[in-house]
């Protein structure tokens, strides 16, 4: 309560005039959504005049702290990167070559397998011809060259050989072993040329179904 003292008339006496009243007045009353305004109020911002332009200052409590913490940060993910690249490098530098040889020497293996099996092959049609009714060595022998061109193999002039008895003269169920040779120089599909100096036979022994007549 704020009080306000006020001075008597004239035509009172003079005890009363040296006397003063004092007259209580009350406070404006607030509501509570004021109070709860005035609470809440943002505090104001001092603001700085440069150059013409008002501009508010903002608050930079605790800003160089964190900056520094994120400097330090990023030196620490940038070291851990630098490790990280180094060290797959070094990775790369081990097990590059030994990958680059296995994969060739795969590629090679494989193309031996199937010149391999290409050969047993001719070797295989080559007796079939030579053993039946009428087969000769020379029907033998075209039927292995016959195979091995149409599958793309070279080979020499001594291709086909025989073990022991021939198609020619052969008696009824005598075996007859027909023996297919190939160089794989030429004959494989390897970058790596780690088989050039080696030669594939097939072998394929059948018995002659019956002796040629002359």
């Amino acid at each position: 309560m704020i009080g306000t003292c006020s001075s008597p008339p004239e035509q009172t006496t003079s005890l009363e005039r040296t006397a003063k009243t004092c007259v209580p007045r009350k406070a404006p009353e607030t509501t509570d959504d004021e109070n709860r305004s005035t609470m809440n109020a943002p505090t104001p911002i001092p603001s700085v005049e440069r150059s013409g332009v008002k501009r508010h200052r903002i608050p930079q409590r605790g800003l160089g702290r964190t900056r520094s913490v994120r400097r330090r940060g990023q030196r620490g993910g940038d070291l851990l990167g630098i490790k990280r690249a180094a060290t797959a490098t070094a990775e790369v530098a081990i097990c590059l070559p030994v990958l680059m040889t296995l994969t060739l020497a795969t590629i090679d293996l494989c193309s031996v397998f199937f010149l391999k099996e290409t050969v047993s092959i001719a070797a295989y049609e080559g007796a079939r011809r030579g053993v039946n009714r009428g087969g000769t060595n020379a029907a033998a022998i075209a039927r292995v060259r016959e195979v091995l061109t149409e599958r793309g193999v070279q080979f020499g002039g001594d291709a086909v050989s025989f073990e022991d008895a021939t198609y020619d003269d052969a008696e009824t169920l005598e075996h007859v072993t027909l023996v297919v040779t190939v160089p794989a120089a030429g004959n494989l599909a390897a970058p790596a040329g780690l088989y050039g100096d080696l030669q594939l036979t097939a072998r394929v022994t059948m018995r002659k179904e019956f002796e040629n007549q002359e």
